[in-house]
């Protein structure tokens, strides 16, 4: 008898566990009070899947609100809790809408990695889940943000808005670099930039403005998050707080720095040839360059975007555009101005090459080159910066960061800076770093009409600043050189600048 009793006492201690946590609660007094400190009470009201990784207050009360068991819904493999949340009647929009995109959420960061020949194979039938979960977090967080009860700016000051846009972001983030690593080879094989997942059809959104020495560039050769990289060396990281997903596209291989990149590392080729052989113009853009994508879910109304499986990805120089009209609605778009500069400096190995080219070593460089911070444009002043001895742009490190992430000077003006050989005498390297810039300006303003042409800031440092000041410096003909032998017998040899061949 005894062991019978036993038995149905085990039976019934495992029929409560396996019930959930809402049967557990029958056992529990209705109402307990504890003591919470500020900070615990930030924590609670702040902490969401992100942060904490738990489910948020707000999502958390939604569960329950629908009369769904919150433990089992926090497990990340309870998809049947999105789905019942869908169903439930008498939630308040933002209240649904914002829980299915942290739900979704859950599911996307816990789902495996799979290889990339297993995601092409899955993209042919039921597509790739993560890709999937990503883009349901996305679509969610769009619908809550653009068709829900209030507008966004009813809801500036709240914290809920915040993660929203947060999960909207990584998902962004997350999306692209899946899409990125799918189908960047399709991509280059197909003008039209449509492609299908599983259910979905994803269209690749070319930018209207195309930097005119990338124009032949269809995609990066790497698309990396800037949320995945952290910098030892940069004081500060600038970003812009906002809408979208802040990436880094790694455009090309930098045309100066390759080649002694690759005779460190032991690369096939190495050390055959000068870096500077290998390309001709004298002057690039940032090979690195910082972007904001957009998910964009066509539909007029919350039931459309909802039911859609179409979405578009945009892509966004985050220096030319601060904001962008979606649904009515003026939105910030978001941007790190630090991530693809301090990623370009940590690969760049400028100061090896720098003592090569002192030294005049191989794999040194054999005349100036200019980089241009981010694309051209014609409506910002330059501050061009030339390093000094024995240097590099290592030099303006920090420099250069603060003033691309300083928003009044990024608004009015863009960075150049010059790299070149300090073995070279001063005089030539002037005439080669006057030439190269003056051949630049002509090739992005044949006219000379832009503000870009005019009052360019030159700052200079050691040798660099004797080159800017020579730069700046008009001997106006013969004046100088009379000026100087005024009251001198003229020289017995020597030749007079006017007849060198460095002028």
């Amino acid at each position: 008898m005894r062991s019978r009793y036993a038995t149905l006492a085990a039976l019934a201690v495992a029929s409560l566990l396996l019930s959930g946590c809402a049967v557990l609660r029958e056992f529990e007094p209705a109402v307990e009070v504890a003591a919470m400190t500020s900070g615990e009470y930030i924590t609670l009201k702040r902490g969401d899947i992100l942060t904490s990784g738990k489910l948020s207050a707000a999502t958390l009360e939604t569960i329950r609100v629908a009369g769904l068991d919150d433990c089992a819904c926090a497990k990340p493999e309870a998809i049947g809790c999105i789905h019942a949340l869908l169903d439930v009647q008498g939630l308040a929009g933002e209240q649904r809408l914002s829980a299915l995109s942290e739900l979704w959420l859950h599911q996307a960061q816990t789902l495996p990695q799979v290889s990339p020949d297993t995601t092409q194979q899955a993209a042919s039938d039921a597509g790739d889940p993560r890709l999937n979960a990503w883009l349901e977090v996305a679509r969610h967080a769009y619908a809550y943000l653009f068709f829900s009860e209030r507008s966004p700016g009813a809801r500036a000051f709240e914290d809920r808005q915040t993660q929203v846009r947060d999960y909207y972001n990584l998902a962004v983030q997350e999306a692209a670099s899946l899409v990125f690593v799918s189908y960047r080879g399709k991509a280059l094989a197909n003008p039209a930039a449509v492609f299908r997942d599983g259910p979905w059809v994803v269209t690749l959104n070319k930018p209207d403005v195309v930097s005119s020495s990338r124009a032949r560039a269809v995609l990066p050769q790497e698309l990396l998050p800037a949320s995945s990289l952290s910098f030892a060396g940069l004081r500060s990281t600038f970003r812009r707080d906002g809408f979208g997903g802040e990436l880094v596209a790694v455009m090309a291989a930098d045309p100066v720095t390759t080649a002694a990149a690759d005779a460190d590392t032991g690369a096939s080729g190495a050390g055959t040839e000068r870096p500077q052989q290998q390309r001709g113009q004298a002057w690039s853009e940032m090979p690195t360059t910082a972007i904001t994508a957009l998910l964009h879910f066509p539909g007029e109304n919350l039931a459309q975007v909802l039911s859609t499986r179409e979405v578009a990805l945009s892509v966004h120089d985050p220096y030319r555009d601060s904001k962008i009209e979606l649904h009515g609605q003026g939105v910030p778009l978001a941007a790190n101005f630090t991530a693809n500069y301090g990623l370009w400096l940590a690969r760049s190995g400028f100061s090896r090459q720098s003592l090569r080219s002192l030294f005049g070593r191989e794999q040194g460089i054999e005349r100036p080159h200019l980089y241009l911070m981010q694309p051209y444009d014609p409506d910002r002043r330059i501050i061009l910066m030339i390093h000094g001895l024995a240097s590099s742009p290592e030099a303006w490190v920090n420099v250069a960061n603060e003033l691309m992430g300083d928003e009044e000077i990024r608004s009015r003006f863009q960075v150049w800076q010059f790299y070149y050989p300090t073995n070279m005498s001063i005089a030539l390297n002037h005439y080669e770093i006057r030439q190269t810039l003056d051949e630049a300006l002509r090739h992005f303003d044949p006219q000379g009409s832009a503000a870009a042409s005019r009052d360019m800031v030159l700052i200079g440092h050691s040798m660099g600043g004797v080159i800017s000041r020579l730069m700046v410096s008009s001997s106006e003909g013969d004046a100088l050189w009379n000026q100087l032998l005024a009251g001198r017998h003229p020289p017995t040899f020597g030749v007079r600048p006017s007849d060198s061949s460095i002028s």
